[in-house]
Formats: structure tokens, sequence, C-alpha cells
């Protein structure tokens, strides 16, 4: 059933607000979360399998690592993969885009690399790129930036194509406005709009792609992740059958989900349209 225009959701909105609470955490810990941990994440600091209480609040793995420290230090790596990946993909994908979509020599060959790489099977070819390659935060980053930016690449050759052709850009010209001042005045502003979600649209896929990259055990094994620190737990083949699962697994699971959830908030409160 369509809804109406005004029963949208606006960026004021619950879900805005809290999405922007949840992010804010998440910048506390990424920033400060190699201060905050009690022990250095590599540090054997108490017996296996310990459970939450005095010391370790979210109890230790199987070798006696503290599990609160290893999710502080992680919180910097997933965050700051997902923000390496935004800022390498959001102004490739914005370039491609606006060119495509308005200097028509240029639009067929970027189209044709715009869906060759959407065509490309994604996470086999991130495994295949990150198995032959030596592993860390940097490959990972480059690896999810060159795969990420077609779908906002579209968006943005889809706004481009809708405002150069405008009436208002039309009435532009026959002012005298050239075709350079009407990119820049109409037809750059209207691409620029969409970046902010597109943004949050990729820092989602991004968070997704890497904590599921790293379960898999492909990056740097010395550095520490939300999606590693799962890994680990389902590498223990007796992390179900007791309770570690519950200081061990749980709590990077939340995290994560917090964190997409977030984002997702976030991306349909400033991407709402009338319906």
């Amino acid at each position: 059933m369509a809804r109406p225009a005004d029963a949208r959701v606006r960026p004021g909105s619950w879900g805005f607000r809290a999405g922007l609470l949840i992010l804010g955490g998440v910048a506390l810990m990424a920033a400060l979360g190699r201060w905050l941990a009690p022990y250095r994440p590599a540090a054997i600091s108490g017996p296996p399998l310990s459970p939450p209480g005095p010391g370790h609040f979210l109890g230790t793995n199987d070798v006696g690592q503290d599990l609160l420290s290893e999710l502080l230090w992680g919180t910097g790596a997933t965050a700051g993969t997902a923000l390496g990946v935004v800022a390498l993909g959001i102004p490739l994908a914005w370039l491609v885009g606006l060119a495509s979509g308005w200097w028509r020599r240029a639009a067929p060959p970027l189209l044709l690399l715009t869906d060759f790489v959407l065509a490309l099977p994604f996470l086999p070819l991130a495994l295949l790129v990150l198995t032959w390659v030596q592993p860390g935060r940097l490959t990972v980053i480059l690896t999810l930036a060159a795969l990420l930016w077609p779908t906002t690449a579209r968006i943005v050759r889809a706004q481009a194509l809708t405002v150069r052709t405008a009436a208002y850009a039309e009435a532009a010209r026959a002012l005298g406005g050239g075709e350079l001042w009407v990119l820049r005045r109409h037809v750059g502003p209207a691409t620029l709009a969409l970046l902010p979600s597109a943004v949050v649209l990729m820092a989602r896929s991004a968070v997704f792609a890497e904590t599921t990259l790293t379960f898999l055990g492909l990056a740097d094994p010395a550095e520490r992740s939300w999606g590693a620190t799962l890994g680990w737990a389902f590498n223990y083949p007796l992390v179900f059958s007791g309770g570690a699962w519950l200081w061990w697994v749980l709590p990077p699971t939340v995290l994560i989900a917090l964190l997409l959830v977030a984002l997702t908030w976030v991306l349909s409160s400033t991407n709402s349209q009338p319906r």
C-alpha cells in the first residue's frame, strides 16, 4: 500500500537519531578502544574460557586472551576499513557516474566498465584476490573499494541524465548559459546531493563484506577485528557445547548487527522519498 508523502521518514525521526547514537558509540570505541582496553589483545591475561567476571568483563577465549580487549581493538579495524572503502569508492563512483551521464562519448566505455564490475561474483572474486595477494588491512580496503563503487556510479549517472535534460537546464542554456555552467550550477550539485545516502550504503556494504572476509581468515591474522574474533570462535570445536558462546560469539555478533542496523536506519532516513 502506498504511503502518503507526509508519512515518510525524516532525518529527525527516531530511527535516524537512534542510528546516529549507535554510530557515535562505535566511533568512540574505534577512537578510544586501544586506551580503554584493559589488556593488549594478544596478551594471555587469564585462564582459558573464563566466564565474564572481575578483570575480564567479557571473559576469555580458548587461550586466555581478554575478549573485551579484542572487541575494543577490533572496532578500529572494522570501522577503519569501512571509512577507507568509502574514501576511495565514493569519489571514483561519483566521477564515473557524472562523466558517463554528461559526456556522451565517455558513456559507452564507462558503462561497459561499470556493468563488467557489477557482473563479477563479489565474494568469490574477493576470496580469490585476498588468497593470492599478501593479506592485510590495505589489501581488504582496496579490494572492497574496487568492487563496491558501480552501484553508486549508476545512481549518479541516472541523476546526471535527468538534470541534464530538465526544463530548468534547457532554460539556462536558452538564456546563454554554457554547458560547463549548467554542469557546475545544476548537474554537479544535484549529483552531490546523492552522496550522503551513497556513503551510508557503501559503508554498510563494506562492514558486511569486511566482517565476512575476516571471519573466513582472509586478512592479517595478527590484526583483531569483529569478524576475526567470530572466526576464531567458530574454529574452536567446543564453543557451542558449553557456555563459551555466550561471551565469545554473542558480543561480536551483536556489535556487527547493531552497526548494520544503525547504518540501515540512517540510510532509510536520509534516502526516503514520497511514495
